[in-house]
C-alpha cells in the first residue's frame, strides 16, 4: 500500500473498527499524522504568529483522531489481538495514584518502568508482521492487495 492509498483508506474507513490493517497502511497513516501536525504547528507559529493557541494544528488533530484509533485497532486485529490493547499504557495509572497518595517515590519509578514496558510491548505488536491467512478479525489485508 502506498502513502496516498493509506491516507485514502484510513479516511474512507473513518470510524471502522472491524477488519485488519497492514503495517504499511498503519505506519504511512501515522507518518501522515506526524508530518501534518508538524507542518501545521509550524504554520500556526510562524505564519499566524500563534504559539499558545494553534488552530490549524488543532483542527488537524481532531480530524485525524478517530481514524488513528481505528487504524490502530485494525492493526492490532492483524496480529489477532483485540483493539482494546492500545489502551495498555493506561494500566500503570493506579501505581501513579498510589505513589502520589503515599508520597512514595519508589512507586513512581515502578509506574514509569511499567508504562515504558507497556508502550514497548504495544510498539512491538504494531511493528511485527500480522498473522498469516484469515483470523477471527477477517482476511489477511496483504492477500487482498496481491
Amino acid at each position: 500500500m502506498t502513502f496516498t492509498e493509506s491516507i485514502k483508506t484510513c479516511f474512507s474507513k473513518y470510524v471502522t473498527f472491524s477488519g485488519r490493517a497492514s503495517r504499511s497502511e498503519f505506519w504511512y497513516f501515522m507518518l501522515f499524522c506526524l508530518l501534518g501536525s508538524t507542518i501545521l504547528s509550524l504554520f500556526d507559529g510562524f505564519v499566524l504568529g500563534m504559539s499558545a493557541i494553534q488552530p490549524a494544528s488543532s483542527v488537524f488533530g481532531l480530524v485525524t483522531f478517530l481514524p488513528s484509533i481505528c487504524v490502530t485497532t485494525r492493526r492490532l486485529h492483524d496480529g489477532n489481538r483485540r483493539g482494546w490493547w492500545q489502551l495498555i499504557w493506561l494500566a500503570p495509572i493506579p501505581v501513579f495514584l498510589a505513589a502520589y497518595g503515599l508520597k512514595a517515590h519508589s512507586f513512581m519509578i515502578v509506574g514509569v518502568i511499567a508504562m515504558i514496558a507497556c508502550v514497548v510491548m504495544l510498539l512491538a505488536w504494531l511493528i511485527t508482521k500480522g498473522s498469516e491467512g484469515d483470523n477471527r478479525f477477517g482476511s489477511n489485508p496483504l492477500a487482498a492487495d496481491a
